[in-house]
C-alpha cells in the first residue's frame, strides 16, 4: 500500500509541476540561438509518456550542416555528436560527485562510451548517454560539436576544434517520468525476453532493432526481476547486450549478493562480463564514488585533490582486486561439479585471468585455485569437441607451469589422432612437449618417422638436431619408401628426415629416389642433393624456367620457401634473387622473405641492388607510385626483407641509408618504426610462446610463429656484447627453453635489467 501512495504522490507532484516547468526557459536557450546560419538539428522521441523508471527512450535524431560542398573537396568543417544536455543534471553511478548535463560537461560524451557509445543511425536510446533517472520531469537536447579542416600539404584533411568551440544545439524534447510498477516490470522484462529468444527477428533489419532494443530494455530496468533474466541470459556465445543491466545498476549490495549466490550454482554460466560485473558492484558496495578532481597544470605538483584521487584509486583498486581474487577462488571450486558449457567456459575464465595475472607480475606464483583448474583440464579435456579443445589448449599452454601430469595431457593429444584427422591438434601438443621436455620429444620424432602414417609435420624435425639423431640411413630410405606406399601423406616428413639425417654415402640412391619421384616438387630432397650432391643439385635448379615475364614454374614456390629451409647453396641463392625482378608482385615479394629469411650476406646485396633498382625506376615519380598500392607495397616489403635479415646485423646507420632509398611516404613510415624500435634502450626482447609456436621482437626483428629457440638466438649473438635489454619471457615458464634462453642471453654478454 505504501508503494501505491507513493506513486500517487509522484504523480500529483508531476501534474501540477508541468505547466510553470514547461513554461520555463531551457538553460541551453541562448546557445541554441547562436547555432551557425543553416545548421538544421532536431531531436524526436519515438514513443509517448510519461516513461516508467528504466525505460530506454527511444528517440529520432538528424542532422543537416547546411551549405554545399563542391564534388571531390573535402568540406571546410565537420561536425560530430558532443553529448546531451539534461535538465535537471544528474550524475552516473560510477561518477556521482560530477554531474553531466551542461554544454561544458555533456551526458554521455564520457560517462556513457563504456557502456554504449551512440548510434550513428537516426535512432538513439536516451537511456543509454543519460544517468539513470528518477521520477520527474526533464529536458533534453543533442549537442554537436564543430571541427575546422586546416590547411595541410598534399595529405588528408586535418580537422581541429576550433576557439572558440562552435556547437551546434537541437530542439529540447521533455520527458515525464514515472515509478516503474512491479506488473510493469514483469510485464516488460517478459516481452523482452520472448523478442530476445526469436532469433528469426534477426533475419531483418526490423527486427534487429526490435532484438536491439528489448536486449536495452532488460539493461535500464534496476530489479532483480531484470538482473535474473540478465543473468539467466549469460552464455560463452551469446550477446544481446542484456548484460549491461548487470553494469548499470545503482543498487549495488543487492546485485552483489545475487552474483555471489548464482556464482556457486553449477548451471550458471560464468564468463567474463558475469565476473566484471560481481566485482564492480561488489566494490562500489564498499566505497564512494571517485572525488571529481581539476588537475594543476603540467609541471606543477600534483594538488591535494590529485592526492586524494590517488589514493582513492589505489584503495579501490585493492578492494576490486580482493573481490576478485575470492570470487576466482570459489568458482574454481564450483568445477568438478560443472557439467558441458558451464564448465567450458568456467574453465577458460579461469585460465584467461591466470594467464592475466602471470602477465602483470612474471614472478609471481601461480594463484592457490589453479590447482584446481589443472585437475580439471586433465580431467575433462579429451571429452571437449574438437573445436573447443583448440582454443583451450591454446590458451592453457600459455599459462600452465611445468608439470608431469601436464605431459599425460600433451601426449594422450598425440596418441588419440586418427589417420585423417586435425593433425594441427597433436602438432601443437608436440611443441609444447618439446618446451617442457626435449629427450622426450626426440624419442616421439623417432617413433612417429617409423610409422606408415603419422600426424606428424616436417617442422617437427627442427627439435631434433642431427647430431642427436641416431637413424641409420636404411632407416630413413624405408621410411620414405613405405610412406610412398601409403600414399605420399607423410612423404614430406621423411624426405626432410633425409635432408637433416641421411648421410653423403646413400647420394646415389637419393639421387635415384629425386628421379623415381617424377615430379620437381620434392623440396626437401632436393635440400639434400644440395649438401651431399651438388653437382646433380645445381643442374635440377638451372633447369628450371626462369621467364619474368611468364607466370613462374609451378613448384617454383615450394622449392623457394622449403628447400632454403633445410639447406642453401650459391645456385639456390642466385635462382631466387632473379625472381626480385619478376613482374608480379607476389613473386618479388616471397623471392625477398625467402632471401631475407635463409640467405647469406650474398643475398642482402641482392635485396640492396633490388631497392636500389626500385628508386632508380620510380624516383621523382612519388604520387604516380602511391597510386599503385601493390607496387608501393613491395618496396617497404623490400625494405623490411633487407632489414630484417636473419644472417646479418643491420645498424642503425644501415637503416637509415635504407630509408633514403625510399621512394613512397610508406616504406618511409615503416622504415622509421624499424629503427625507432632498434634505437631503444634497454632493448626489450619480448619472446612469446603458443601452441603455434614461437613469435618474437626485438629491436627491428620479428619473429613469427614457425621461429625456433634456436633461431631466434642465432639473431640474438649477432648484437653487440654488453647491449642493455629487459628480457620478458611469456608462455615459457618452468621450462626447459626458458632455461635455455635465459642461459644464452647471459653468456651472449647481455645486460639483463629488471623491468
Amino acid at each position: 500500500m505504501h508503494f501505491h501512495n507513493a506513486w500517487l504522490m509522484s504523480l500529483l507532484s508531476l501534474l501540477f509541476t508541468a505547466p510553470l516547468w514547461s513554461q520555463s526557459a531551457a538553460p541551453w536557450d541562448a546557445a541554441r540561438r547562436a547555432n551557425p546560419p543553416g545548421v538544421s538539428s532536431s531531436l524526436r522521441l519515438l514513443d509517448a509518456g510519461p516513461f516508467p523508471a528504466g525505460s530506454v527512450l527511444r528517440a529520432e535524431f538528424r542532422f543537416d550542416p547546411g551549405g554545399t560542398t563542391p564534388p571531390g573537396e573535402p568540406s571546410p568543417v565537420s561536425w560530430s555528436r558532443h553529448g546531451f544536455l539534461l535538465d535537471p543534471a544528474g550524475a552516473f553511478p560510477k561518477n556521482r560527485s560530477h554531474p553531466c548535463g551542461t554544454i561544458e560537461e555533456p551526458c554521455g560524451n564520457r560517462y556513457a562510451r563504456s557502456l554504449h557509445a551512440p548510434r550513428e543511425g537516426p535512432i538513439v536510446y536516451l537511456a543509454d548517454q543519460l544517468p539513470p533517472l528518477a521520477p520527474g520531469r526533464y529536458r533534453v537536447a543533442m549537442l554537436m560539436l564543430q571541427s575546422v579542416r586546416s590547411q595541410s600539404a598534399g595529405g588528408p584533411p586535418v580537422y581541429g576544434f576550433g576557439n572558440p568551440r562552435v556547437y551546434a544545439v537541437s530542439n529540447t524534447v521533455e520527458l515525464e517520468i514515472i515509478p516503474a510498477t512491479e506488473e510493469w516490470i514483469r510485464e516488460t522484462v517478459d516481452a523482452a525476453l520472448r523478442i530476445l529468444d526469436d532469433t528469426e527477428l534477426s533475419r531483418n533489419p526490423e527486427g534487429r532493432e526490435a532484438r536491439e532494443r528489448a536486449a536495452k530494455q532488460i539493461a535500464h530496468i534496476d530489479d532483480p526481476y531484470a538482473w535474473n533474466a540478465a543473468i539467466s541470459r549469460i552464455a560463452p556465445y551469446r550477446s544481446d547486450q542484456s548484460e549491461e543491466s548487470l553494469l548499470r545498476s545503482t543498487r549495488h549490495a543487492d546485485l552483489c549478493s545475487l552474483l555471489q549466490r548464482r556464482l556457486r550454482d553449477p548451471a550458471q554460466t560464468v564468463n567474463y562480463s558475469f565476473l566484471n560485473a560481481l566485482e564492480t558492484n561488489c566494490t562500489l558496495m564498499q566505497v564512494e564514488s571517485p572525488p571529481y578532481v581539476v588537475s594543476n597544470p603540467h609541471g606543477r605538483p600534483p594538488s591535494s585533490g590529485e592526492l586524494a584521487a590517488r589514493e582513492y584509486w589505489r584503495r579501490r583498486n585493492e578492494i576490486s582486486a580482493g573481490i576478485r581474487e575470492r570470487a576466482l577462488e570459489a568458482l574454481s571450486g564450483t568445477l568438478a561439479s560443472r557439467g558441458g558449457e558451464s564448465w567450458l567456459t568456467s574453465l577458460s575464465l579461469l585460465i584467461e585471468q591466470a594467464r592475466g595475472l602471470r602477465s602483470a607480475s612474471p614472478t609471481r606464483s601461480a594463484p592457490s585455485w589453479f590447482a584446481s583448474v589443472q585437475k580439471e583440464f586433465a580431467r575433462g579435456y579429451p571429452s571437449v569437441d574438437l573445436d573447443e579443445r583448440w582454443r583451450l589448449l591454446t590458451e592453457f599452454v600459455n599459462v600452465s607451469p611445468a608439470g608431469a601430469w601436464t605431459q599425460v595431457v600433451l601426449e594422450g593429444e598425440m596418441a588419440s589422432w586418427k589417420p585423417g584427422g586435425f593433425r594441427a591438434l597433436p602438432n601443437a601438443a608436440f611443441r609444447f612437449l618439446a618446451s617442457l621436455d626435449p629427450v622426450r620429444a626426440r624419442e616421439i620424432i623417432a617413433s612417429e618417422l617409423e610409422k606408415p602414417t603419422t600426424w606428424m609435420e616436417a617442422r617437427a624435425l627442427e627439435y631434433l638436431p642431427p647430431a642427436e639423431a641416431s637413424f641409420s640411413d636404411e632407416q630413413l630410405l624405408d621410411a620414405l619408401q613405405l610412406a610412398r606406399e601409403n600414399g605420399g601423406s607423410a612423404e614430406a616428413l621423411r624426405a626432410a628426415a633425409i635432408a637433416r639425417y641421411a648421410s653423403p654415402a646413400v647420394a646415389g640412391r637419393v639421387r635415384g629416389l629425386y628421379i623415381e619421384g617424377g615430379s620437381r616438387c620434392q623440396p626437401e630432397l632436393l635440400a639434400y642433393l644440395i649438401h651431399a650432391d651438388p653437382n646433380f643439385a645445381a643442374l635440377v635448379i638451372r633447369d628450371h624456367e626462369r621467364d619474368m615475364e611468364k607466370e613462374p614454374p609451378s613448384c617454383w614456390k615450394s622449392i623457394v620457401q622449403e628447400t632454403p629451409k633445410l639447406a642453401n647453396s650459391p645456385v639456390l641463392e642466385e635462382y631466387v634473387s632473379a625472381y626480385l625482378m619478376h613482374r608480379e608482385v607476389w613473386v618479388k615479394r616471397t623471392a625477398a622473405e625467402a632471401l631475407s629469411a635463409h640467405g647469406t650476406s650474398k643475398a642482402r646485396e641482392s635485396l640492396l641492388a633490388a631497392l636500389r633498382q626500385f628508386h632508380e625506376d620510380w624516383n621523382g615519380r612519388r604520387q604516380e607510385l602511391e597510386k599503385t598500392p601493390l607496387v608501393m607495397e613491395f618496396e617497404s616489403h623490400l625494405a623490411s626483407a633487407i632489414l630484417n635479415g636473419q644472417q646479418w646485423f643491420s645498424d642503425e646507420a644501415e637503416i637509415r641509408a635504407v630509408q633514403q632509398l625510399c621512394i613512397s611516404a610508406y616504406c618511409k613510415q615503416i622504415v622509421a618504426s624499424l629503427l625507432a624500435s632498434a634505437a631503444k634502450a634497454p632493448l626489450p626482447i619480448v619472446l612469446q610462446y603458443s601452441v603455434d609456436g614461437f613469435t618474437g621482437w626485438f629491436a627491428q626483428y620479428g619473429y613469427r610463429t614457425e621461429a625456433t629457440p634456436d633461431r631466434i638466438l642465432e639473431k640474438l649473438s649477432q648484437f653487440p656484447q654488453g647491449t642493455a635489454v629487459h628480457l620478458k619471457l611469456e608462455g615459457l615458464q618452468g621450462s626447459e627453453w626458458e632455461r635455455k634462453i635465459r642461459a644464452a642471453v647471459t653468456k651472449m654478454g647481455f645486460t639483463v635489467l629488471p623491468q
